[in-house]
């Protein structure tokens, strides 16, 4: 074989994981590759032999690319000598982005030792490449270069001209980014006179979902624990700002603190010592890695540094017992947990979300943990929490679903057709897009079926009305909708990793589960969900459920399956998270 044509496919899968800068180098290359699939690449290498590299959603633990990734996330900043000034008020920076850059590294690990295995025993002299903008790209050129193979890029002229518009616009625009906000966030009139706060840290909405109840059942029963809502996530809900500290910030400290920091990092960047230390398996990354250093220097540096003063400023302000979070991985809460913990505060994760064990996550910083269930603890065991940190609660935001035992009014269709609904992730949008036409085919082909799309609450609503087939039978959904309603409604859930399976599950409802890339997700591996990995298995399982038979037969295998991962199933979890708030204020108070 002398020729391998290598094809680069981006999922938009870690959106919320990655700077803004390299979503927007994304953006580009996906306008590129439009292009690209309108060139003949067949002139470039014989089409029997191509190699397609994709983002790996599937963490090998035990491979050598994970062990790396993992130090190299922990150490880049070391390796470019900026350790001494990464800090800012004690709070090192590059720690708050440390579970995004151990994807960036395996990501260029995996793709070398992908290559490695595929041309190692060919006398391979040409690889054809579809474009050179995508960090697989970029990885590919490298390892081509350090092994003596020569790079075909067959770019047709129109996308020298898309390039170069697009990175013109990005170099004027990407430092006009506003700074992020704070605010302090409240139902109501705040009571003073209550002894313990509990500071509710809502970066997200999805953060949100997770805390809103104990929150709610506080504000409602609690004689003396005061909760308190920080952070944009709020706002769009409808509560009443009743803090700003903006106005408080020195931004001139900030730029101060970012201008050493650049000027540092690119007297690194022309350091041949420091390049060298940037070397996998031989093939040196340092030209693949530098972009993703610049763009994390160029925005996320600034943003982290001004959103820890916020939080300082609010936890000096307000003095709160204990701090609860949604998780303490996220980039927009790991931060304030350092903070706060800084403070001396204690920190209190209330799980939002599944966590799996093949997948990266940041070191566990919290002091305590609200786990859902049997499941998520001991996945947060086997990342390294100890086991008297966590503690037994359930899911607050499942305890409706317990107590829902009929109907709910909705806007959907008539009930006595059978409603299919997607709830979309913002993962791939083309993927969400093939989901939404299979199951369309397969309503035309079948009597009485609707189609409902749930766009999440990221996306917008009209993107998918522009991009599906209008059909009587078809509806799209606000993104802000109340799932609860609208799944009580369904006759089947189709989703990609979502805890809305849970959330279907608990109503008694058939869940399909779509693999992208292959990778089976905790809902099917317990029996929650049936997993699909193309449009022909997603049609065939919606047929066989459609059967009554089979569907009593998936419903029976589910109910046995909730057990692991939802704890109590007695609508009682709201309570447990509340009295574990309580007994860690009174700790806390009483140590002081």
């Amino acid at each position: 074989m002398e020729k391998l044509l290598v094809t680069v496919r981006r999922f938009n899968s870690s959106s919320s994981r990655l700077p803004q800068s390299i979503q927007i180098r994304q953006f580009l290359e996906r306008a590129l590759q439009a292009v690209m699939d309108g060139s003949n690449t067949d002139d470039a290498a014989d089409r029997s032999n191509v190699l397609n590299i994709q983002p790996h959603h599937i963490i090998e633990l035990d491979s050598n690319a994970y062990i790396e990734a993992k130090k190299y996330s922990k150490e880049w900043y070391k390796l470019i000598e900026i350790e001494d000034i990464i800090g800012y008020h004690d709070i090192n920076i590059a720690d708050i982005y440390e579970e995004e850059f151990a994807y960036i590294f395996y990501d260029i690990f995996s793709t070398i030792d992908e290559l490695s295995s595929t041309v190692n025993t060919q006398k391979l002299k040409t690889i054809a490449l579809n474009g050179l903008n995508a960090r697989e790209q970029l990885t590919v050129k490298e390892f081509a270069d350090n092994q003596g193979i020569k790079i075909i890029c067959p770019i047709p002229k129109m996308l020298h001209i898309v390039k170069k518009n697009l990175t013109d616009y990005i170099e004027t625009n990407r430092l006009t980014r506003e700074l992020v906000s704070g605010s302090l966030l409240q139902y109501g009139e705040m009571n003073v006179r209550k002894p313990k706060k509990a500071l509710f840290d809502i970066t997200t909405h999805n953060f949100y979902t997770s805390l809103c109840p104990v929150w709610s059942e506080l504000i409602s029963s609690s004689e003396s624990l005061e909760p308190l809502l920080w952070g944009n996530g709020g706002r769009p809900l409808g509560f009443s700002t009743e803090y700003q500290f903006d106005e408080e910030v020195p931004r001139g400290e900030i730029e101060d603190w970012y201008n050493k920091l650049k000027s540092r990092i690119n007297r690194s960047k022309k350091d041949k010592c420091v390049h060298n230390r940037f070397d996998y398996n031989g093939t040196n990354f340092w030209n693949v890695i530098w972009p993703e250093i610049a763009s994390w220097l160029t925005v996320n540096s600034r943003v982290a540094a001004y959103d820890i003063l916020l939080f300082q400023r609010a936890l000096e302000r307000l003095s709160p017992t204990i701090v609860v979070v949604g998780t303490d991985s996220a980039i927009t809460t790991r931060g304030h947990v350092f903070m706060a913990k800084q403070k001396k505060i204690p920190v209190v994760e209330v799980q939002h979300g599944i966590y799996v064990p093949n997948k990266f996550r940041a070191d566990v910083i919290v002091d305590f943990i609200a786990a859902g269930g049997e499941y998520s603890k001991k996945v947060f065991v086997d990342y390294g929490v100890e086991e008297e940190k966590i503690k037994l609660t359930g899911w607050p935001k499942f305890d409706r679903y317990c107590q829902m035992n009929k109907l709910r009014e909705s806007n959907l269709p008539a009930i006595e057709n059978r409603n299919i609904i997607f709830a979309t992730q913002p993962l791939d949008f083309k993927i969400n897009i093939s989901i939404i036409n299979a199951l369309i085919s397969f309503a035309q082909s079948e009597e009485n079926v609707n189609v409902i799309i749930k766009p999440h609450p990221t996306e917008n609503k009209k993107r998918y009305e522009e991009n599906i087939v209008k059909k009587s039978h078809v509806f799209v959904l606000d993104p802000d909708s109340s799932i609860a309603d609208i799944i009580n409604n369904i006759s089947i859930l189709i989703t990609i990793s979502s805890t809305v399976a849970m959330e279907a599950a608990m109503l008694k409802k058939p869940v399909i589960c779509y693999r992208i890339n292959g990778e089976i997700t905790p809902f099917e591996a317990l029996g929650i969900a049936k997993g699909v990995s193309n449009e022909e298995e997603l049609t065939l399982c919606l047929h066989q459920l459609m059967n009554e038979q089979k569907m009593t037969e998936e419903l029976s295998e589910q109910e046995n399956a909730l057990d692991s991962l939802v704890f109590g199933l007695d609508g009682k979890s709201t309570f447990r998270v509340c009295k574990l708030l309580h007994e860690i204020a009174e700790k806390t108070i009483v140590g002081r």
